[in-house]
């Protein structure tokens, strides 16, 4: 993987997994990280990047990860019996879904916050992150 220079296309940096290892998932929002899936020995490891530089920001170990998505305020990680936000500039837990899963919808992001509906006890929850500070309301 490599970052370009938006304003040039010259090449920044480059990104490739260790020896043995592959990068299988990518994704990136508005300039501010990119993440990648990386996968080594059997065990998944999400990355997020610095676009300017491609030096690493945290990694996070994910056992039974189906899928990732990010977007300006939040990771998402899909697994087979819920549905993590990861706060993006941490990559800790901000929120968990479980009751939707495997079907949780992907959540959207607007106005500085990212929020994802869901179903708990019969009921409809709507969970908030507050773009930048892992907040969850």
């Amino acid at each position: 993987m490599e970052g370009l220079d938006p304003g040039t296309g010259a090449t920044r940096w480059r990104w490739r997994p260790p020896a043995g290892c592959g990068a299988p998932g990518l994704s990136g929002a508005d300039g501010t990280q990119v993440v990648v899936l990386e996968t080594c020995e059997g065990l998944t490891t999400l990355l997020a990047l610095d676009p300017g530089t491609g030096r690493s920001r945290w990694g996070r170990s994910l056992p039974e990860s189906r899928d990732f998505r990010l977007s300006a305020g939040a990771v998402t990680v899909a697994h087979e019996d819920r549905m993590t936000i990861l706060d993006p500039a941490t990559g800790r837990d901000a929120a968990q879904l479980e009751e939707c899963a495997p079907s949780c919808p992907w959540p959207v992001s607007a106005g500085g916050w990212t929020v994802v509906a869901g179903t708990a006890a019969r009921a409809q929850v709507l969970t908030g992150l507050r773009a930048g500070r892992g907040e969850a309301a």
